[in-house]
């Protein structure tokens, strides 16, 4: 999209139209990714360690694997302390929020829906420049 000038890092309406247009596909295929490596089979190490089976059952159900549950109790102070230090997952935000804000006018207005492929984010996101771009 660079190559072809559709999108320009160093314009900051591009940065979040494609941020805006992109980020819940790519964080749903990371998801699926991640449910797929945790339920997939581990071949057994010819020295035992890691033990071989599903990572999601190994660290479920570690003593199934003649292994131990290496899980480290904390307390509810840790717990505060790490919060203070973390930003929560629901007030992280892909893009400008007054962005947002005109996206979901835009869409409103014009009957846009959200892409569910990378085809139709990239189509998404040439309409949804424009109709910016053209106010």
């Amino acid at each position: 999209m660079r190559e072809t000038g559709v999108y320009d890092d160093s314009n900051p309406i591009h940065v979040n139209c494609i941020a805006y247009c992109f980020m819940p596909i790519l964080r749903k295929e990371l998801n699926e990714a991640v449910k797929f490596w945790n339920t997939h089979w581990i071949r057994q190490s010819a020295n035992k360690e890691p033990p071989g089976g599903k990572p999601d059952v190994i660290y479920s159900i570690p003593e199934l694997h003649n292994t131990e549950n290496f899980l480290v109790d904390v307390t509810l102070d840790d717990v505060d302390v790490a919060e203070d230090l973390c930003i929560p997952r629901h007030t992280i935000r892909d893009c400008d929020e007054n962005f947002i804000e005109l996206a979901d006018i835009i869409n409103t207005d014009h009957n846009l829906h959200a892409p569910t492929t990378v085809a139709e984010a990239e189509n998404y996101y040439v309409t949804l420049l424009a109709h910016i771009e053209s106010v």
